[in-house]
Order: structure tokens, then C-alpha cells, then sequence
């Protein structure tokens, strides 16, 4: 962490700026574009000028343009995937505006931040983004970070997404779809090398096992990376990757109205990560990056399993069947330092896991003039573990942390928490689109649902008496039955461009406290559970395409009221344990921006910028604290993106390209009072040279990331807070390192 930065007190205003660099890229950026623009009107070049691709998207349930599609949409095809060299979803969130996806924190656990909208405050309580992966939700949160490698389109909705895609998206949705069999065999091998030890190998191959009838695709991948983070005690380096992932599909087509698509994966993760970040102000710490002193190596293994089945029947009128059916099993094991220090004072052990079965089904009408629809129904059985405990945290915390004499220890037993979350969601859903002219449509549509929440929760050992957290046994269970809803209208300006305005409700799902519970939060009215929150989105945007194809520009504009927000609030001494309860109001607004531009044949230049600013209109924690007019959550207030390939063709069927990107992400100036984490400004450049030989099928390419080996904090935490000054300290996550490498990929067949 900058020393500067460390130096700070909370809700002291930071001083921070677009920096000469950042205004430098995006200004030789628009001025390209404009530039250019008389050359793209008039091309001096005898060859037709290459057009962008259209971009389909099922954002609404249905395939459509994505000019069409009236939401906010930044969406990401195979190849775009390819050219950024992405291998993860978190890698492809520094390319999206108004989203961030930093790494897994504390039990290997993801959230993704979007419009300034947070994970949930505890392990039960629902998330602000959905993640479905081909129409199926993703519900265990250390499962979220999908790897890309087999990935067909992403397509990152952002602004409540509650009537087609469901529960907790009071934020946005990601919605992956993969690449399908294909009827005709083919196959591709790649090979990555690199720096810190990587090694990569990823195949995947289709063929028909009944011509036109039934197509097979298996795939593979299997990640290796030395660490980067050196451990002065242990001498081993954190932040290692040990990955693999089997993934095998069939398709079913017998006719030209029944299809179905089954697809069954595997996945194994056993890494050396360095979730809660480098200590950098307690006794013996330093501030130097990629160092660590930890008695413990810590280490996360997970095993998962899915299988989905998608199935659409065409009936002779034009109406369309759709039966989506999802099941999966995530199983996580972690061991982390819970000191954060190379005494053996404490250390964690995680184990957990998730289970869940979904059910969709959906009724489309055909495309009409007139009036279309679509109506469904769905349901969904989640199971979710997490049962921590300590098998270290005994006489040296009481005694060093706590400074309670030895004379006066309890009798030492396993300190832990056993917790089981059930869920059980029922809903109905309808949208429909009324066409009032050859310009004009209006939208609508409206989701029921029923939520219910069961906890079952068990405490025990003699540390956690300490903290007032006596051993009990005990369950709660919530039941909610949220309206979700959007309304708007479409106007079609000219035949490449369009306007929408929208306004649209969503929801995040009652949170129940299943950490920490202590006697007097079962004591508090009707448990240890919040109400559900609630936010209402209002947008308007426009969508258009310029110079024949050549150019795209998507910007959306939004304010969002957002009430009843779940919070949780700090309770003194020990901030660490902290009460559930529903803030009174807030407000969100911002703006979104994308753009694309084929500038010859040969470049292209794409670009996002996103802004966002979060306030509470009131909000009293505690009674000397007073938030309102305070700044809330955990994300970035800007953020940047800025790409640039080249592709050029010569003799002898060979082709070069080279790609450069730029992203950035800026902090919020203010510190928000009573925080307990932080975002760190980061911007990177990465960049890719490549050799595609026709003959043979080959290319090579050398990529780079983080060109400029920056070493800026991405994520800071305030860890033990409470607990003294042995434990209390500030944790930091650097910008992982410059790591550079070459990727040979082979393909076969067409």
C-alpha cells in the first residue's frame, strides 16, 4: 500500500485525479476516431470496407441484435474473448463498465460489484449480480470466477434484471453461453508457456455420432502457476494455480422443431492463494509488494460437478417451449493464517460447500407485428455448508491477543461454527412487447416471487465465550414474496439508431446472520435476519450504428432509489462482530458508455467508460454515527477501457496481429466512514503479438500483462479490527505482477 495512502484516516478526503497517462490514452483514443472519421466516410481504398460484426445477444430471453435490445449490455463474442486474453470471468470484468470482480477473498469467496451494488452481507443473503451459465444460475459464491476457455458469448446486463432472470440481479446479470457441438468435426489444441512457472493446455474437439441428428463435443483444461508472493517463514510462494476442467456435450436434433442440449462438467482447483492480502501495519509488517510472513501456507481445494439440459420445442403456430433444467455440486476445503503473522497464534480452517436443482420453463410467442410474449415459471432447492473452525486458536490468542493471564484460561476445546442454509424459490413470470407504430414499442413485464430462508446454526469453544459468543445451537427461517417489474418504451430515431427509457424494481433476498450469532441477536424481534432490500432503476439510453457499420455507440444514463438496504454495522469493541440491519434509504447514479469503430479492414478500436456515485440519503448505524450524505459500498467510481487490434494479411497465407489494451479503475475520493474494505486505483496495459499461418492451421502468439509492471494495491482490508495492535492491521492485494508468455494453438477440421 502507498505509504501515503496507509497514513490516512478514515473519512479523510483522499486527493485523487485522472492522471496525465489515463487523459493521454483516451484523448489519442477519440482523436483517432475523429480523425479517421472523413476516411471512413470517403475510403480512398478500391476493396470494400469491412463493417462490424453484428452482435446477437439473448439478453431478453429471445435472440436479437444488441442494437435492439433496450437495457444496458456490454457483450464479448469468443473472438473478442481470445483478443484480450482472458482466461476468467474476473480477467474479462477490467474490460466492462461499472463492474468489478476482484479476487476470491477470505474462504475463496467471489462477489462482482456492479453499478456501485455489492455481494451480500453474509453467506446466506443474496448477491447483487447473477452468474448463469447456459440459462442456469450459479449459486455457490467460490464457483463465480467461470473460466472462459470454452466460452461461445458473455453478455454482462446491467440494472436490475429480476423479471427474466430472477432473484438477487437488483444489480446486473451475466449471462455465458458456451460453444456448442458442431455437426461437422473439428477440434483445437493450445499450449500456453510462461513466466512464475505457467503451463497450460487446453483441447476441445466435436464430431456427429449421428449425422444432422446428434453431435458430440468433449474439452479439456488444465492450469498450472508457480506463486508470486515470497513467504520469508515457510520459504514457499503464495498465489499458485493448480486448475483442471472436463466438459463433455451432446445435441439433439432429430427435426426442425425439437432440440436439446446437454452438457455435463468437472472442475478441480487445488491453488496456494493470498486471499486476505499482505499485512502491512502490524508488528513486524512491511509495505513491500509480493512479500508475506505467515507461519501457515495457505491453500484452497475445491471440487465441483454440473450438469444442465436445455431443451426447445418448436410448435406449428411459431410458438416456442423451452425446459431448462440445472444441477450442480461445489465442494470447498481452506486453511488460511488467521493472525496474519509468523507466530502460530491462530489459524482457520473453512470447510464448506453447496448444492442446488433449478427448474425453468419458458413459453415464447413468435415475433409479431402486434404484440408478443413470453410467460414461465420457476424453481429452485439450494443447500449451502460452511462450517469454520480453529483448530489453533487457543492459550496464545487468549494470552498474547487478549492478554488474559494463563491462570485464568478456560479449558481448551475446537472453536467453530457449524452452519446449514436452505433455500426454497417459486416463481412466475410474464414480459411482453406492444408495437404501437413502425417506430414506437412499449415493454413490460412483471416476476412473483417466493422466497424462503431456513438456518440452522451451532457455536462452540472457549475463545468465542470471550467474545460474548457463549455455545448455542439454534435456527431461524425467513419467508419473502417480492414483486419484481420493469416498464418502458423503445423509439427506433432512424433505422440505425435507437432510444429507450425504462424504469425497472428489483430485489436482493432477506440476508439471516450465520457468523458471529451471539444470544442477543436471537433476541432481537424476529431473529437474526434482515427484510429484503429493494432498488428502482431509472434509465435512459441510446444505442446507434454510424458510417455504414462501421462505427457503434451504446450510452445508458441511470438513477436508482434503493431502500431497505442490508447492512451490516460494526459493533464496538470487537468490530469484527457485527449486527444485521436494514439501512433506511439510498440513492445511485451514473452513466455507461461503449464504442466500437472498424477504422480500416485492418483496425479496429473498441472502448467503455463507466461512472458511478453512491450516497445514503439516511442512515443512522449507531447512535454517534451518522452516514447520511456519506458514500457507501466497495467498488470503483470510475472505469476505463481502451482497446486497439490490428490484423493485416501478407503472402503466403500468413497473417500478423497485434493487440494493446488499456484499463483503469479510480477510487472514490472520500473513504466511507466505518469501512471495513477498500479499492485501490490500478491501471494496466496489456498487449499480444501474433502469427496465423493458414497452411497447417497454426498460430503463435506472445502476449504480455501488466506491460508496465505496476505494483499498486487493488484491494485493501481492515483485518482483526478490534483485536489490538498484534492483530489489528491493514491487509493489501497488489496488482499481480508482469507475467508474459506464448500461446500455439492448432485447429482442426472446418
Amino acid at each position: 500500500m502507498r505509504p501515503e495512502a496507509m497514513k490516512r484516516q478514515k473519512g479523510e478526503p483522499v486527493m485523487t485525479s485522472i492522471t496525465i497517462k489515463k487523459q493521454t490514452i483516451i484523448t489519442l483514443g477519440l482523436a483517432s476516431l475523429g480523425l479517421t472519421g472523413p476516411a471512413l466516410a470517403a475510403p480512398t481504398i478500391k476493396e470494400p470496407q469491412a463493417a462490424l460484426e453484428e452482435i446477437i445477444v439473448t439478453a431478453t430471453r429471445r435472440a436479437e441484435n444488441l442494437q435492439n435490445v433496450p437495457l444496458s449490455i456490454s457483450a464479448f463474442s469468443a473472438a473478442d474473448i481470445a483478443a484480450l486474453h482472458v482466461p476468467a470471468l474476473e480477467d474479462l470484468s477490467l474490460h466492462t463498465s461499472n463492474m468489478w470482480m476482484p479476487a476470491s477473498t477470505e474462504a475463496g469467496q467471489s462477489f462482482i460489484t456492479m453499478r456501485g451494488l455489492n455481494g451480500g452481507i453474509t453467506r446466506s443473503s443474496g448477491r447483487a449480480v447473477g452468474v448463469y451459465v447456459d440459462g442456469v444460475f450459479v449459486n455457490a459464491d467460490t464457483a463465480m470466477n467461470i473460466a472462459l476457455a470454452d466460452a461461445a458469448r458473455v453478455e454482462v446486463l446491467k440494472g436490475p434484471q429480476g423479471t427474466l432472470f430472477g432473484r438477487d440481479t437488483l444489480g446486473g446479470a451475466i449471462n455465458i453461453t458456451t460453444q456448442r457441438p458442431s455437426p461437422d468435426p473439428q477440434g483445437k489444441m493450445q499450449i500456453d508457456l510462461g513466466n512464475y512457472g505457467l503451463v497450460q493446455g487446453i483441447a476441445s474437439a466435436s464430431t456427429p455420432l449421428v449425422r444432422d441428428i446428434l453431435s458430440l463435443r468433449v474439452s479439456g483444461q488444465k492450469r498450472l502457476r508457480g506463486g508470486y508472493i515470497q513467504n520469508s517463514v515457510t520459504g514457499r510462494k503464495a498465489g499458485a494455480e493448480n486448475h483442471a476442467a472436463l466438459g463433455a456435450q451432446l445435441y439433439f436434433t432429430p427435426n426442425d422443431r425439437f432440440d436439446a442440449h446437454l452438457v455435463a462438467r468437472a472442475q478441480t482447483r487445488d491453488d496456494r492463494p493470498n486471499t486476505m492480502g499482505e499485512a502491512v501495519t502490524n508488528i513486524g509488517s512491511d509495505t513491500l509488494p509480493y512479500t508475506i510472513a505467515l507461519d501457515q501456507d495457505e491453500f484452497q481445494r475445491q471440487r465441483s460437478q454440473s450438469v444442465s439440459l436445455n431443451t426447445r420445442y418448436r410448435f406449428a403456430g411459431g410458438h416456442t417451449l423451452r425446459w431448462i433444467s440445472g444441477w450442480s455440486h461445489v465442494r470447498d476445503f481452506y486453511i488460511q493464517d488467521g493472525d496474519r503473522l509468523p507466530d502460530a497464534i491462530t489459524v482457520a480452517q473453512f470447510d464448506g460447500g453447496s448444492a442446488e436443482i433449478s427448474q425453468e420453463i419458458r413459453l415464447t410467442s413468435p415475433k409479431s407485428d402486434r404484440f408478443d410474449y413470453l410467460i414461465g415459471g420457476y424453481a429452485l432447492r439450494a443447500r449451502r455448508d460452511f462450517n469454520p473452525t480453529f483448530p489453533l486458536m487457543g492459550s496464545a490468542f487468549l494470552e498474547r491477543v487478549l492478554g488474559i493471564p494463563a491462570a485464568f484460561h478456560p479449558a481448551d476445546t475446537l472453536d467453530g461454527q457449524a452452519v446449514r442454509t436452505k433455500t426454497r424459490s417459486l416463481a412466475a413470470f410474464a414480459h411482453g412487447n406492444w408495437h404501437l407504430g413502425p417506430k414506437l414499442t412499449a415493454f413490460g413485464g412483471l416476476r412473483a416471487t417466493s422466497d424462503k430462508k431456513r438456518v440452522k446454526y451451532n457455536s462452540f469453544g472457549e475463545v468465542f465465550t470471550v467474545f460474548g459468543l457463549p455455545p448455542l445451537s439454534a435456527q431461524s427461517k425467513v419467508k419473502s414474496t417480492p414483486l419484481s417489474w420493469v416498464v418502458g418504451g423503445r423509439y427506433q430515431i432512424r433505422e440505425t439508431i435507437m432510444s429507450y427509457a425504462s424504469i425497472s424494481r428489483g430485489y436482493r433476498s432477506a440476508a439471516i446472520k450465520d457468523d458471529f450469532v451471539s444470544a442477543a441477536d436471537l433476541a432481537v424481534g424476529r431473529g437474526f435476519f434482515t427484510r429484503p432490500e429493494f432498488l428502482t432503476n431509472y434509465e435512459v439510453g441510446i444505442k446507434a450504428t454510424w458510417l455504414d457499420q462501421r462505427l457503434r455507440t451504446n450510452m445508458a444514463a441511470f438513477y436508482m432509489d434503493y431502500t431497505d438496504i442490508q447492512v451490516a454495522v460494526s459493533q464496538e469493541p470487537f468490530l469484527f462482530l457485527r449486527r444485521l440491519t436494514n439501512a433506511a434509504k439510498a440513492h445511485i447514479s451514473g452513466f455507461e458508455a461503449d464504442m466500437a469503430a472498424q477504422i480500416t479492414n485492418d483496425l479496429k478500436l473498441t472502448a467503455s467508460a463507466g461512472y458511478v456515485r453512491t450516497r445514503y440519503d439516511l442512515f443512522l448505524p449507531r447512535p454517534n454515527l451518522d452516514l447520511s450524505g456519506q458514500s457507501f459500498g466497495t467498488a470503483p467510481v470510475w472505469t476505463f477501457s481502451f482497446a486497439t487490434d490490428y490484423r493485416r494479411s501478407l503472402s503466403g497465407g500468413m497473417t500478423v496481429s497485434a493487440h494493446l489494451d488499456y484499463t483503469d479503475r479510480t477510487a472514490p475520493s472520500v473513504t466511507p466512514p466505518d469501512a471495513l474494505a477498500f479499492v485501490g486505483d490500478h491501471a494496466l496495459f496489456n498487449g499480444s503479438f501474433g502469427l496465423d499461418m493458414t497452411q497447417g492451421n497454426w498460430r503463435a502468439l506472445l502476449w504480455v500483462k501488466n506491460i508496465t509492471n505496476v505494483k499498486k494495491p487493488i484491494a485493501t482490508k481492515l483485518w482483526g479490527a478490534g483485536l489490538g495492535p498484534l492483530i489489528e492491521n491493514e491487509t493489501v492485494r497488489y496488482q499481480p505482477p508482469r507475467m508474459f508468455g506464448l500461446s500455439l494453438t492448432r485447429t482442426f477440421g472446418r
